[in-house]
């Protein structure tokens, strides 16, 4: 990463309609940082709104279901932790 680049990560822990409201902060970040790489972090099922968005590099879900058993609920949050750490924010 240059000087210039800088990395970005957007957390919407909400539902459709406040993922939907950060597209303004997605437009403010790229127009005072044109070569930011932007990532987002949804609840999983929200992703989908911003999938066809080119300012978004990655989307992160994460998951909500409580239908995990505990287990795989902690596998799944660690792996999450794991790339945002890999990610550098």
């Amino acid at each position: 990463m240059t000087k210039e680049m800088k990395r970005f990560l957007i957390a919407v822990l909400r539902f459709h309609g406040d993922v939907l409201l950060t597209t303004p902060i997605i437009n403010s970040i790229k127009r005072n940082y044109p070569n930011a790489l932007i990532d987002v972090l949804v609840y999983e099922g929200t992703g989908v709104l911003l999938e066809n968005d080119s300012r978004v590099e990655n989307i992160l879900e994460a998951s909500i279901s409580s239908e995990l058993g505990f287990m795989k609920r902690i596998l799944t949050e660690l792996n999450l932790l794991n790339t945002l750490r890999k990610n550098k924010y």
